[in-house]
């Protein structure tokens, strides 16, 4: 599965949480970035600084797939970092999906700390039973899909209800809702949708069908797209808040044959700077 970028999205967005997991004392408020490190040509996936100038920074590297070298490079990164930072400490983890990921390499294993992902969300499921993350990650440690499956729209609802602290919500389910399409090949979007009984595409629904019917029989196509665009506003409204006026007229711009797309599309947005770039590119702008 892809979850490089999925991964950097949910520390970026709470940079504390990596203290949790990995069971070291919370440094405060602190934010994480990707960084590039000249001396290396090298991106790593993240830097995590907190804001108190005496606390260490903090390298963090996601691994979910085997790779023999990510000590190597962990440990490269840290070097690198230290000295450009310098007399400031760095401390390094590697979180991997599951413990049969870790290559162990000595001696680098006992300089870089190693969480597993499948263990962590186990003991946090018995400390903090409802915490969003165990949602979040079930669909990347659950090793039973009728599991994820049964308590997919549970998890995606509570994750739709988590707010960053300036009480805008997180995107959470957006990654979660990703994650469940790879994790399901095989079932197409309308049935991801109805799994977690959230944003059925417009052609879909009932009173799409209805609008589209009446659109038919009077020839009213102006009609059935004011229609269209009314839901799909809905839609957009209950996930992401009120949008602006030229996001409004943005949609309202739009040819009626993009707007099943867009309805279709609403799925993977992880915010409303996705809408915004989806409608300009149909657009033209």
């Amino acid at each position: 599965m892809q979850t490089d970028a999925q991964f950097y999205q949910i520390f970026r967005r709470f940079p504390e949480l990596v203290f949790l997991l990995a069971g070291l004392p919370s440094p405060g408020a602190c934010s994480m970035k990707s960084v590039a490190i000249k001396a290396i040509s090298r991106t790593m996936d993240g830097l995590i600084e907190p804001l108190d100038p005496n606390a260490a920074l903090q390298i963090a590297e996601f691994q979910m797939q085997h790779d023999k070298f990510v000590f190597h490079r962990t440990v490269i990164e840290q070097t690198s970092v230290q000295m450009e930072h310098y007399p400031r400490e760095v401390h390094s983890l590697i979180i991997f999906g599951s413990r049969y990921l870790d290559p162990r390499t000595e001696p680098w294993q006992n300089v870089v700390k190693v969480i597993y992902l499948d263990e962590a969300m186990q003991t946090l499921a018995e400390t903090q039973p409802n915490h969003f993350l165990i949602s979040l990650f079930r669909p990347l440690v659950e090793p039973e899909k009728s599991v994820v499956e049964k308590l997919a729209q549970e998890d995606y609802h509570r994750l739709k209800a988590v707010h960053v602290e300036d009480s805008q919500p997180a995107g959470l389910e957006a990654i979660f809702l990703d994650w469940l399409m790879q994790l399901f090949k095989t079932k197409t979007r309308s049935e991801i949708a109805k799994m977690i009984a959230e944003l059925t595409p417009i052609e879909e629904t009932v009173a799409g069908r209805e609008l589209i019917a009446i659109g038919e029989e009077r020839g009213m196509e102006r009609g059935m797209e004011r229609g269209m665009e009314q839901l799909i506003l809905q839609q957009i409204s209950e996930r992401f808040g009120r949008v602006s006026l030229e996001t409004q007229k943005g949609i309202a711009a739009l040819p009626v044959k993009h707007l099943p797309e867009l309805g279709r599309a609403l799925l993977r947005f992880p915010d409303v700077a996705a809408l915004e770039s989806w409608l300009r590119l149909r657009l033209g702008n």
